[in-house]
């Protein structure tokens, strides 16, 4: 066995961390664990609640003691790992993680990826929105499209972020997801 087994998932948003990360666990026989889920059990709300009511740095907190949690109950075992979109932002979780495994880049194209996200967005006529994610909601676009500018600018910086804590980046191609997480375990 390895000595730091963890497979560690970064990506954007909706990039398909999550997705192919529990096809990817199931496929190497070991346990699959989402750090938001982890949030969400310690704090008793959803990531973005804790984003929207306890900002930026009360989010960061609750990612880092997610990570401790995850550290604490599977350091030195295999394990695929999914992380938020925004850890790249938290280099305290980001250490926590590094010493469990290798983290892998899930770099879907950003236009497949704002898609996702728009899908599950909606602007009202009053200018309130429902549904998007809240480093945007924050930033108070009154249209869609300073919605999409404001997450096109925040993921491509991001998406260098990633680039340069990954030791391997995993392009998803127009196949089924069965045959990309087989390309991903395959070059792991």
């Amino acid at each position: 066995m390895k000595k730091n087994p963890a497979i560690i998932l970064v990506g954007i948003k909706h990039s398909g961390k999550s997705t192919l990360g529990k096809l990817l666990a199931n496929k190497l026989n070991c346990p699959f664990v989402d750090v938001d889920t982890v949030i969400t059990k310690i704090t008793g709300s959803s990531p973005r609640d804790v984003y929207l009511f306890k900002g930026p740095k009360g989010f960061m907190d609750a990612e880092l003691n997610a990570c401790i949690k995850i550290y604490e109950q599977l350091h030195g075992k295999p394990v695929v790992i999914a992380t938020g979109g925004g850890i790249c932002d938290n280099p305290e979780a980001i250490l926590k993680l590094s010493s469990m495994g290798r983290f892998v880049m899930i770099n879907a194209p950003l236009k497949i990826v704002c898609d996702r996200v728009f899908a599950k967005a909606k602007l009202y006529e009053d200018g309130t929105w429902e549904g998007l994610p809240a480093y945007i909601q924050n930033e108070n676009p009154k249209t869609e499209k300073q919605a999409k500018d404001i997450f096109t600018q925040k993921m491509t910086e991001r998406v260098e972020a990633y680039k340069k804590l990954s030791d391997l980046v995993f392009e998803p191609t127009k196949d089924s997801i069965e045959e990309n997480v087989a390309k991903l375990a395959y070059i792991l």
